[in-house]
């Protein structure tokens, strides 16, 4: 019985995972996507454990309907941002007090006058079992060094349950399982028979590491993979009791197998849908946690924008964003020796876009025949995973890519540059000082980690820019190893400065808001077009102007008139249009369009135009990072996304222009912003 059932629920997940990837826009709930209508006015009452509940929307399923009355129902496989999903765990079953049965609360429409139970002996029996042959059906006697340690789903429902190593609770009744049994029992016997190959147990990048054995074959990370990111590298492969989650291309274009020759960018959104270890960003914490606990070198962190707008979700204080200054005495008291405001090195990211922006206007406004070096639109050059895929499916637009390093590799060179960060060189550099700490980045994506590796990101003289990446995840675990609590209570410290001047509560260097924007959707283009009309008209936008950057949207236009006599002396269009992009299955339609509308421009100039191309491969940008903290909660991205507007709209400096300590850093790099220093310091090449 136990295997037919486990099989069956692997059937189940195969399922779930076709649909999922057929299915609804990417922040649609699971069930509007299967019965009723998004927009349907109708309301419902049904009864849930003996109480009434009146005024439940029309097309919702059980699931939803019970949680929206303040009803818990466990699951494992349903997720609110995970169109399609659901039915896989068996988890959620809930009785139904009109037949009797128990049915899986996740895939049943609530029905009006539809009566359920969500806590009968019957009902607690079978959840127990279902976790029991979940548990069961992988490795899950390694916890403590799983890198889901303390954020399992898994776990905390066999703690829930009391579900331990000898399962417990009795089997799960036939009923649960009986529509799926006997096609599943034959194709289990066909996979025993070698007619089908089994997945492979482990998969790894740069980015992310894939360990089957502690899969519960949920479909998440098909369905994130698919319907969320359009990216499809992943599905459910191999049958009966050998399936589950693997690559679906089989060979890439190189030759090669695997993930990266399947098309896999490193966005990690299948690591944070899953709900246990089996998918997770490759782990860099434990070699940082050794060099911290050896003291042995000074080891310093940077912190991106999206992590501050995320790190309270792993360091107890919720949705509500921890103050950065607690974050920093955090991270002090983890060991850290300094630590560093990524946003920084995003006012100059935002300064030289600006200024590439510029120059490839203007000579298109000249009349050129638009060179390669100057081809347009300019794309963005701030995602690693969009440039991958850039580089990948579309080499034609290679040019178009903007030269600007990353925030956090444009500050790692800043940092390990003694002329720009303001201090002796050590021995290595020709001096006698000491050497500049190990390098650590705290971000919000996957993708930085092979970004972080790139031959072609080296510094002068061969060092890296980053000597490790951690996600937001990885630094919540290994702050809390480190032994720091309650970080919200800890007084405020604040961040260093990269250029060796006084802090930023002295006064020193901090960021502009247009640096803290980065985080979400739209920021980049928000931050670039607002120096861009400064330079062109002499003052800022007017209110409101920009507006259109942001949102949740995965497609947003924007377009930003220029005063038309200035626009003219300075021989740029009197009216800029850029397209805003997340979600690499976004990201993938729009290289489409830009790869025909190229092929047939001449010089590579695409028109019509438009001039900015900002893409975001994770939905609503950073903030939505494969390495941010798992949530279930369909507002998360909203809730972070409202944090990081307000953090930028309440700086002290708005514009990256503008940033006092941007403009001490041009003195110390030369020949002004888009100069040769600047192209020295902050740009970078790609391979043809």
């Amino acid at each position: 019985m136990r295997r037919r059932a486990t099989a069956a629920a692997l059937a189940w997940a195969k399922a779930a995972g076709r649909r999922g990837g057929q299915q609804g826009a990417p922040f649609s709930s699971p069930g509007r996507t299967q019965a009723g209508s998004a927009t349907d006015p109708a309301l419902i009452s049904l009864t849930i454990n003996g109480r009434p509940v009146a005024g439940t929307p029309a097309g919702l399923t059980l699931l939803e309907a019970a949680r929206s009355a303040g009803v818990a129902i466990p699951t494992l496989c349903a997720h609110p941002r995970l169109p399609g999903i659901g039915g896989a765990c068996r988890v959620c079953l809930v009785e139904d007090e009109q037949t009797g049965r128990l049915v899986p609360a996740c895939r049943t429409p609530a029905a009006p006058g539809a009566s359920i139970v969500t806590d009968t002996p019957a009902v607690r029996a079978a959840v127990r079992s279902a976790l029991a042959l979940l548990r069961a059906s992988g490795d899950h006697t390694s916890c403590p060094t799983c890198e889901a340690a303390g954020h399992c789903e898994l776990a905390d429902l066999l703690a829930r349950y009391n579900v331990g190593p000898d399962g417990g609770g009795g089997l799960l009744p036939k009923s649960a399982f009986h529509e799926w049994e006997e096609a599943s029992e034959g194709e289990e016997e066909e996979v025993e028979a070698g007619k089908h190959a089994a997945a492979p147990r482990h998969l790894a990048s740069g980015a992310i590491t894939i360990d089957l054995d502690r899969c519960v074959h949920c479909g998440r990370c098909v369905v994130a993979c698919g319907a969320l990111t359009g990216a499809a590298v992943l599905g459910m492969v191999g049958r009966g009791g050998r399936s589950g989650p693997g690559v679906v291309v089989g060979v890439g274009a190189e030759g090669g197998s695997g993930l990266a020759a399947a098309g896999c960018v490193g966005c990690g959104q299948c690591a944070a849908a899953c709900p246990t270890g089996a998918i997770e960003a490759t782990p860099a914490w434990r070699g940082v946690a050794d060099l911290l606990d050896s003291g042995r070198v000074p080891v310093a962190i940077q912190v991106a924008p999206a992590v501050l707008a995320a790190m309270g979700e792993e360091l107890g204080s919720g949705t509500t964003p921890l103050p950065p200054g607690q974050l920093v005495a955090a991270l002090r008291a983890a060991g850290f020796a300094a630590v560093y405001d990524t946003s920084l090195a995003a006012d100059v990211v935002a300064v030289e876009e600006a200024a590439e922006l510029m120059r490839r206007l203007e000579v298109a406004g000249r009349g050129g025949d638009g060179p390669a070096a100057h081809a347009l639109p300019l794309l963005s050059s701030c995602c690693p995973a969009w440039v991958a895929l850039v580089e990948r499916a579309a080499p034609a637009l290679v040019p178009n890519l903007s030269t600007t390093r990353s925030p956090h590799i444009a500050l790692g060179g800043i940092l390990k540059t003694p002329r720009l960060a303001g201090r002796a060189p050590s021995e290595e550099e020709g001096g006698g000082a000491p050497p500049p700490p190990f390098l650590v980045s705290a971000m919000p994506c996957t993708a930085k980690k092979i970004e972080a590796g790139d031959d072609r990101l080296v510094l002068e003289g061969g060092a890296r820019a980053v000597d490790a990446v951690l996600t937001t995840r990885e630094l919540g675990r290994l702050v809390r190893a480190r032994g720091v609590e309650a970080a919200a209570s800890l007084a405020p410290t604040p961040f260093d400065s990269p250029l060796g001047q006084a802090s930023a509560s002295a006064g020193g260097d901090e960021a502009s808001g247009a640096g803290a924007l980065f985080a979400a959707s739209g920021g980049v283009t928000e931050a670039v077009l607002q120096s861009v009309y400064a330079w062109v008209a002499g003052a800022p936008p007017p209110p409101g102007a920009l507006t259109a950057t942001r949102g949740l949207a995965g497609v947003k236009e924007v377009s930003l008139a220029l005063p038309p006599a200035a626009a003219a002396a300075a021989g740029v269009p009197p009216l800029l249009r850029a397209v805003i992009v997340s979600g690499v299955g976004h990201a993938r339609e729009l290289l489409e369009k830009l790869t025909a509308a190229a092929a047939a421009a001449p010089g590579g100039n695409i028109d019509p135009p438009f001039h900015l191309v900002e893409v975001m491969a994770c939905p609503g940008g950073c903030v939505g990072g494969g390495g941010q903290p798992r949530s279930a909660d369909p507002a998360i991205l909203l809730k972070r996304t409202v944090a990081t507007h307000a953090t930028g709209d309440g700086a002290a400096v708005q514009a990256a222009h503008d940033n006092p300590a941007v403009q001490t850093l041009y003195g110390r790099v030369g020949g002004g912003v888009g100069g040769a220093g600047a192209e020295a310091a902050f740009h970078r090449t790609y391979s043809y």
